[in-house]
């Protein structure tokens, strides 16, 4: 998604560090193991299997943001961004990555909608402090 953005984002962080060489990304990439185009390697947290949205979390955790509202990553299944139409098959387990980290990240993130949403609260009704 930060790939299609307009302006450049600050960071990229991908569970897709084979794909990176193909986006040309405009700004520095992390990834949960090396890759030539990949600036910064932070493994994932045992048990954090979500979507490259969960490892966006946890960098932004290690970079110590605590005001993380996420936009475009329900896991609902409906139509997604990137890959397959749907992510109806994965969902379980997705789901049950956020659910491992949800005692870490449940302060300080907040979810537009969806499943995700439910799961965290959205900045509406539930802002982060």
């Amino acid at each position: 998604m930060a790939l299609d953005y307009p302006v450049a984002p600050d960071m990229i962080a991908t569970l897709h560090e084979d794909m990176v060489s193909c986006w040309r990304p405009r700004a520095p990439v992390w990834a949960p193991s090396a890759h030539p185009l990949v600036n910064n390697v932070l493994p994932m947290k045992p048990g954090w299997h979500g979507t490259s949205a969960l490892y966006a979390v946890q960098v932004l955790l290690h970079l110590g943001c605590r005001r993380i509202r996420l936009c475009g990553c329900p896991l609902d299944g409906s139509v997604h961004y990137y890959g397959p139409a749907t992510l109806q098959p994965y969902l379980t387990h997705y789901r049950s990555g956020w659910l491992n980290a949800l005692p870490d990240i449940r302060a300080f993130v907040r979810s537009a909608g969806g499943w995700t949403g439910k799961l965290l609260g959205t900045p509406d009704e539930d802002p982060v402090a």
